[in-house]
């Protein structure tokens, strides 16, 4: 057996000249990967290439997924133009809508992900439930006013400061968390 850890060792063998398979039986279109799931390669667009690259110079991704979606579902077929070009622009919405509340609570820099559906308002908490969700409204923020959250050691005084800023930032406020020492 031949040595392949050099170019002379492989000429020596000739295993330049070796003939290579078809390339449609090197590659298949299907195959199992190594640990045995199935692997399929990706379809090509069918949205014509100069519209694909005028929505990705106007930077509209999500709504040439959506669109990528009507061409490969029938169901959008039997739809007028304006629901289509609804649907579509609809999409595109949802997604700045949601990158911009990401970077949002990003930049705010909250140590957990409270949300105000995660608030265990049980009366045997003690917590307000009308001065919580009114609080979660913004009108304070509006109002130029602050909010204090005090109370003992771990009885949720930062999951409540973050689900408050967690609803800040769903209401289009951009939110800071900061500690403050005694």
């Amino acid at each position: 057996i031949p040595s392949y850890k050099g170019v002379k060792n492989i000429l020596a063998a000739k295993l330049d000249q070796v003939e290579l398979e078809e390339p449609s039986a090197i590659v298949p279109a299907s195959h199992e990967n190594v640990r045995g799931q199935e692997y399929t390669i990706k379809e090509v667009s069918h949205v014509d290439p100069t519209l694909a690259r005028q929505l990705a110079q106007l930077r509209l991704s999500a709504f040439r997924a959506a669109l990528e979606e009507q061409l490969h579902n029938p169901q959008y077929a039997d739809l007028p133009f304006e629901d289509r070009l609804g649907l579509l622009v609809d999409r595109e919405c949802t997604h700045r809508d949601n990158n911009r509340l990401q970077r949002r609570l990003k930049a705010a820099r909250l140590p957990l992900p409270a949300t105000l559906e995660d608030l265990d308002l049980t009366p045997s908490r003690g917590l307000d439930r009308r001065l919580v969700l009114q609080l979660a409204e913004g009108e304070w923020i509006h109002q130029h006013l602050n909010i204090l959250v005090l109370g003992a050691t771990g009885v949720g005084k930062t999951f409540l400061a973050c689900s408050l800023a967690h609803a800040s930032c769903r209401h289009n406020f951009h939110v800071r968390y900061e500690r403050t020492s005694r």
